[in-house]
């Protein structure tokens, strides 16, 4: 039979057993001969989950459950499931809630921690590429054991479905201000587990001895609730070496009417110190953002 005509029939045994919970034969054969990219194939509801439409991508089942959370199964492909020499390694891993759309193979229930483990042993999965976890299913404990003996490349606690582009072969891990403040001890202990690299969004009056605790290579921050004066004298502790692992700081405002104001920022230190130092400055404008990048220029071979 023609694999191609038939999507579903790339799937494990195991993955189309936990769909058959789901969706009956009918629907599953009906879609199955859907050529289109998208297509609305039906609902999904019973006495008690409200009825939800069930939209067909070829290389996408996307379906929401009653209760708010909403799942992607790619299949189309093995995307999804790709082999690191024996072992097999789930490349997008989402769990979000509310309105938020989710990128996975699938979820049989709504705690992330038996989601985690679920996909754990049914698959032996033991590296996950991208973790992307929601603020309202964020349960620090919970995390930490379900991730205990996982690789994880890169991990995302937002408030929202993050969308900004990651950095390819780099580890990172991103966090909202907000969490950043509320989460401190479990962040603390996520970063021991060395992610480079250092995304924080929003402006949640996220302190910089909140910042410092990271220990990370490269820290970015999005729409930062930083001040000018904060930034400063992150530049001075790194160029005394009080900040040993950092290599580069890059952040980014759209919101604050103002520029970054680079006097202010270097407030008390010259171009010669910082050249001296080893460090670059770098100060940009795109269309309604302003740039800064600081970074530690390594030695010449």
């Amino acid at each position: 039979m023609d694999r191609k005509r038939f999507p579903l029939l790339r799937l494990p045994i195991v993955v189309l057993t936990e769909i058959l919970q789901i969706m009956t034969c009918v629907e599953l054969f009906s879609f199955s001969l859907c050529s289109k990219k998208t297509k609305n194939i039906g609902k999904l509801g019973s006495k008690q989950s409200p009825t939800v439409d069930v939209n067909f991508d070829w290389r996408d089942f996307h379906f929401r459950l009653g209760n708010g959370i909403s799942i992607t199964m790619r299949f189309g492909s093995y995307d999804v499931l790709k082999k690191r020499g024996n072992n097999l390694v789930s490349e997008f891993v989402t769990i979000s809630g509310n309105d938020s759309e989710s990128i996975g193979l699938f979820a049989p229930n709504t705690k992330p921690i038996q989601w985690i483990n679920h996909l754990r042993n049914l698959f032996g999965i033991q590296t996950i590429i991208r973790l992307n976890i929601s603020n309202e299913l964020f349960i620090p404990d919970s995390i930490l054991n379900a991730l205990s003996g996982l690789k994880i490349e890169a991990l995302a606690i937002t408030h929202r479905d993050p969308k900004p582009a990651f950095m390819e072969g780099i580890s990172e891990v991103l966090i909202a201000e907000q969490l950043m403040k509320q989460y401190s001890k479990s962040v603390t202990a996520l970063l021991g587990r060395r992610f480079p690299s250092l995304f924080l969004l929003g402006r949640g009056q996220v302190t910089m001895d909140e910042i410092l605790i990271c220990n990370c290579e490269h820290l970015h921050l999005l729409e930062t609730s930083l001040t000018d004066k904060d930034i400063n004298r992150l530049l001075k502790l790194w160029m005394r070496n009080v900040i040993t692992d950092l290599r580069s700081i890059y952040l980014t405002n759209t919101t604050r009417k103002e520029a970054f104001d680079q006097y202010m920022i270097l407030d008390g230190i010259s171009y010669d110190q910082l050249f001296k130092a080893k460090f670059g400055l770098a100060f940009s404008h795109s269309p309604g953002k302003q740039h800064v990048h600081i970074y530690k220029t390594r030695p010449l071979p």
